[in-house]
Formats: structure tokens, C-alpha cells, sequence
């Protein structure tokens, strides 16, 4: 369950692509993506989104839908780059013409995230809305300060920090400013390893008297070394309960993910030979999440 009061970080319908371990704009060898085909519950395609490159570089990501659905609409991301910047500038298909709805700004330094900056555009110029700023502790990840535009002006409302223990995280809380300006920690998740294997998470928000609620765990399966389900339990009265199906997640032999499905929904995804950069990067706190993603 992600924490989508103030940290819904899905700016528009999004995916953000990963090819290799090194956030650089360097190539690496037969990971570019083709296409993505999504399917419902029913088992129809109905969404397919394709990637276009040059040379090395993704430049774009258009998504397709092959049925109308209410309020979706094509869309699409054009990619580019400069030295320590990517930008993504989105945009919507309405009739036959594709309108910029927005544009995200993802800087990095030393091979690391520094900043997201989200930014809507009106009036024929972009408008900054909402920013994210990375810290590190060598490489790991410790916090995330979230700002919105409040009256004209950004502000921090949040803050991400991250703890852990024996190369592991361990403990992920999300703080909120509250109407004195202090930070007030609002939920967090706590993480369990078996001979340093992820089993389990749990998501739990702090109640007004500060006791800390249970509501959601995150369980993992894995085969070959490869998380192969997850489960969602809830807490129903004090006792977990599975109320959703579990997802399952499928690889080819040389172990890359090619599908992931719920039920009857479904992702799948082609690949092609060739070389791709890999600085279009997740979230840097996403991976806590530890959902495999294409």
C-alpha cells in the first residue's frame, strides 16, 4: 500500500525505465524495450505502450490504448537530456492533436538522483508545482524532502527518512509538517529478513494518540533467487487477512522479467536486441517497494 497522501509521486500515467544498474547515459547490451502490452481483468488488450530510440538514447514512450476507456486517453513522454538532466515533457491526445499537459526534471550527481522537480504548464509556460530532493549517505539513500507550491511558492509538507541495519534497510517512515511547522511522523514501514532475504513488510500509520497501527503486509515468494509472488494481507479486526489476489511475476532464461500478473491482469513486455542508456531511472524510493518492474 504506498503512501499517497502527500507522497503520490505518479506525475500523470508514468513509467520510468531502469535498463541497468549505473544511472549514467552509457549503453548496455540487449535491454531496450520494445513494447508493453496490458490486459484486463478479462484478459483483453486494451493499453500498449512502445519505445523509441536513438541510438542508444530512449526519446520517447507513447502510450496506445487499443479500446476506448472512459477518461483514458494516448499519451505520451518525449525524453531529453542534458549533462546531468533528463527531461520528460508529457503530453495527451485529444482528437487528433497531442496537447503538454506537464513536464517532470529528473537531475543527478555522482551516478545519484538529486531532485525531481514536477511542473504543470499553463498559459503557454511550465509552472513548477512540486519538488523532491535526495540525500545520501554514500550510496544508501536516508531521506526525500517533499515541497508543493503553497500560495505562489514551494514548501516542504514532507519528509521521507530511511534507516538501516546490517547493509538492510530497515525502517521507512514518512513524516508530515503540521500547522506549527514541525515535522510529524505519520506512517512508516518495517522490514523483515530471513538470512538476509526480504520476507516481509509492513505498512503502519501513527494514530492521534501515537500509537502505531498495523494495516497493510507485503509478503515475498521467491524461485531461483527471483521474488516469483507477493502477497497483500490486510488487517481485518486484529487478524491478516488476504482480501486481494497475489501477484505473480514471470522471467525468461536469462532472468529478465517478462511478465507480471494478477488474476486475469496481465503486463507483458517484448524486448529487441540493441544497446539503451540507462538514466531514465525509477524513483530512487521506489525500490523499497521491492516489486520487480520491467
Amino acid at each position: 500500500m504506498k503512501h499517497y497522501k502527500i507522497y503520490t509521486i505518479v506525475f500523470y500515467s508514468c513509467l520510468l525505465l531502469l535498463c541497468c544498474e549505473k544511472n549514467d547515459v552509457a549503453p548496455c547490451n540487449n535491454c531496450r524495450i520494445k513494447r508493453i502490452r496490458n490486459y484486463d481483468d478479462k484478459g483483453n488488450e486494451y493499453l500498449n505502450i512502445f519505445y523509441s530510440y536513438e541510438g542508444h538514447l530512449l526519446v520517447s514512450i507513447d502510450y496506445k490504448f487499443t479500446k476506448p476507456l472512459f477518461g483514458a486517453y494516448d499519451s505520451r513522454h518525449l525524453i531529453s537530456y542534458s549533462e546531468n538532466k533528463v527531461t520528460y515533457i508529457i503530453e495527451t491526445k485529444y482528437e487528433n492533436n497531442y496537447i503538454i499537459d506537464g513536464k517532470y526534471e529528473i537531475s543527478s550527481q555522482d551516478d545519484k538522483i538529486s531532485e525531481i522537480v514536477w511542473s504543470i504548464f499553463e498559459n503557454g509556460q511550465f509552472i513548477e508545482s512540486k519538488k523532491m530532493v535526495y540525500e545520501y549517505s554514500n550510496s544508501d539513500l536516508v531521506s526525500v524532502i517533499v515541497s508543493f507550491k503553497v500560495d505562489g511558492e514551494l514548501k516542504q509538507l514532507g519528509k521521507i527518512s530511511i534507516e538501516y541495519k546490517n547493509g538492510n534497510i530497515e525502517k521507512f517512515f514518512f513524516f508530515r509538517i503540521n500547522d506549527l511547522d514541525e515535522l510529524v511522523l505519520e506512517a512508516s514501514r518495517e522490514y523483515e529478513y530471513v538470512d538476509g532475504k526480504l520476507t516481509n513488510w509492513i505498512y503502519s500509520i501513527q494514530t492521534d494518540s501515537g500509537e502505531r497501527q498495523e494495516l497493510v503486509k507485503w509478503i515475498f515468494h521467491y524461485s531461483d533467487g527471483l521474488i516469483s509472488r507477493i502477497e497483500k494481507l490486510e488487517n481485518y479486526f486484529g487478524d491478516w487477512q488476504q482480501l486481494s489476489t497475489p501477484t505473480d511475476y514471470y522471467y525468461d532464461s536469462e532472468r529478465r522479467l517478462i511478465k507480471i500478473g494478477s488474476g486475469n491482469a496481465s503486463e507483458r513486455v517484448e524486448f529487441e536486441e540493441g544497446q539503451c542508456n540507462s538514466l531514465l531511472l525509477k524513483f530512487p524510493e521506489d525500490k523499497y517497494y521491492f516489486e520487480p518492474q520491467f
